[in-house]
């Protein structure tokens, strides 16, 4: 993917998260949001090619989707959905606040793939979602059914599987274009 080595987007990343460390001055402060900022712009590097500045509005509203989707899924309500997920609709509770969230995951990510698809050059993916789009536009040159994008293939773009019920099955993801071959 790109010229870019995952070792080299956790490097820029660490660089980037010891100037926001010096930015305190040696004062007392609490590290724990720069912290969780890190590893989430190194995924958002392999995912959508940039890295966000810790300040950006869209990362931190991404940064606290994620926040709260964590700290709702060891809710007891989220517990009780997951082993009775037939009466969840019947049941009031924190489940329905994180398929809101889920919704603007997939929102979030779906604007992402949409401006990859503007810029596409497919004999240069630069990351995992120029990947997927690459290997979309094989698949169409091949004589398959032409294929639209939508929020419910959010899932599948970030797992790489073809069908929903794929999800259940091994969550194989491919860490370089080489595995991804045949991936999709």
């Amino acid at each position: 993917m790109g010229k870019r080595s995952v070792e080299e987007r956790v490097q820029e990343e660490a660089q980037c998260l010891v100037e926001e460390l010096r930015k305190t001055k040696g004062q007392p402060t609490d590290p724990t949001f720069i912290l969780s900022c890190a590893p989430c712009n190194v995924i958002c590097s392999i995912l959508f090619r940039d890295r966000f500045k810790y300040n950006d509005e869209k990362f931190l509203h991404l940064m606290n989707l994620l926040n709260e989707n964590f700290r709702l899924v060891n809710e007891p309500w989220i517990q009780l959905y997951n082993f009775l997920p037939a009466f969840g609709t019947y049941l009031p509770g924190e489940h329905k606040r994180i398929f809101k969230i889920n919704e603007e995951l997939k929102d979030f990510i779906l604007e992402r793939v949409k401006e990859h698809q503007k810029v596409l050059d497919s004999n240069n993916p630069q990351d995992y979602i120029d990947c997927y789009l690459s290997k979309m536009q094989q698949v169409r040159c091949m004589g398959e059914a032409p294929y639209l994008l939508s929020k419910a293939d959010i899932p599948r773009i970030l797992t790489g599987h073809k069908h929903r019920r794929d999800m259940r099955e091994n969550l194989k993801v491919p860490t370089s274009p080489k595995d991804a071959t045949g991936f999709l």
